[in-house]
C-alpha cells in the first residue's frame, strides 16, 4: 500500500519477504513504472518507497526492483489484452504481469509471466506447455517467451 500510495507506481507484483529473527526482515518487490520516465525519476521514487517502509521498521532491508510497463501503444496493449483473454480461456485462476514486446531484426517477441495460484492443481510445466500451445496457433508470428510465476 506504501508503494501504490504513489501515482507512479502502476502495480506491484512478485513480493518475497524473508524473517531472520525478531528485528532483521529483509523485502524484494516488483514495481511497474511508466516506461516513459527517466532513470533518475524512477530511481527517486524507489528510493522514497525504501526510506518509508525503512523508517516505518516495517522491513529492515528492502529492494524495489523496477518493470517498465508501455501505457500508450495501442497494437502492444490489444496484444497484451488478447493474451490475458487466451489465459483465462485456459483458466479463470491464471493471470500475467511484466508483459513486454521486443521488434529486432523483423522478429517479434513477446515476453511475460503467467501467475499462477499457489493451489492451482496443474503443475507449472503442463501450464506452459497449454499456454505456449494456445498462442502458437493464435499468433505464429510472434515468439513467445514465458515464465512461470507460482504464487
Amino acid at each position: 500500500s506504501i508503494a501504490m500510495a504513489r501515482e507512479q507506481i502502476l502495480g506491484v507484483h512478485d513480493l518475497r519477504i524473508h524473517e531472520y529473527g525478531p528485528s532483521r526482515t529483509i523485502a524484494s518487490f516488483h514495481a511497474e513504472m511508466p516506461y516513459d520516465m527517466t532513470l533518475v525519476e524512477a530511481h527517486e521514487i524507489i528510493d522514497e518507497i525504501e526510506r518509508e517502509l525503512q523508517s516505518k521498521e516495517i522491513v529492515s532491508e528492502v529492494t524495489i526492483h523496477v518493470d517498465p510497463v508501455v501505457t500508450d501503444d495501442y497494437e502492444m496493449l490489444t496484444l497484451k489484452d488478447e493474451t490475458l483473454k487466451l489465459l483465462k480461456g485456459i483458466s479463470e485462476d491464471l493471470d500475467m504481469h511484466d508483459f513486454r514486446t521486443s521488434n529486432k531484426n523483423g522478429e517479434t517477441k513477446v515476453y511475460f509471466d503467467v501467475v499462477i495460484p499457489y493451489d492451482y492443481t496443474k503443475g507449472d510445466k503442463v501450464v506452459k506447455a497449454e499456454v505456449l500451445k494456445r498462442l502458437s496457433s493464435f499468433r505464429d508470428d510472434i515468439v513467445y517467451v514465458v515464465n512461470i510465476d507460482r504464487g
